[in-house]
């Protein structure tokens, strides 16, 4: 493993577990591997954009999101899937 690699676990790995977790026990992939994985999907860069508001706590979504565009190679965005998720988030929270 590179330095670079290694520079890229340690910053993604405790920022996105669900989704780092979710690649693990569905693909069988490493940690590693799966840090490297997010690192340079598309996904990554939209969840760096802080207006966006995605997090880690939507990894149900994004997994889905990040497996479609390992599937074609690009994701859909759609804005109601986001407001749903945020619904479930709050009344998951507030339960």
């Amino acid at each position: 493993m590179t330095e670079e690699e290694h520079d890229i676990i340690m910053t993604l790995a405790p920022t996105t577990p669900g989704i780092i977790q979710f690649l693990m026990n569905k693909r069988n992939f490493t940690a590693e591997f799966a840090a490297l994985v997010l690192f340079n999907s598309k996904l990554s860069m939209m969840m760096e954009d802080k207006t966006m508001g995605l997090d880690d706590q939507m990894y149900p979504l994004l997994y889905t999101l990040l497996e479609e565009e390992l599937a074609t190679g690009n994701f859909v965005w759609e804005e109601d899937k986001w407001w749903k998720s945020q619904m479930m988030l709050c009344f998951s929270v507030s339960a």
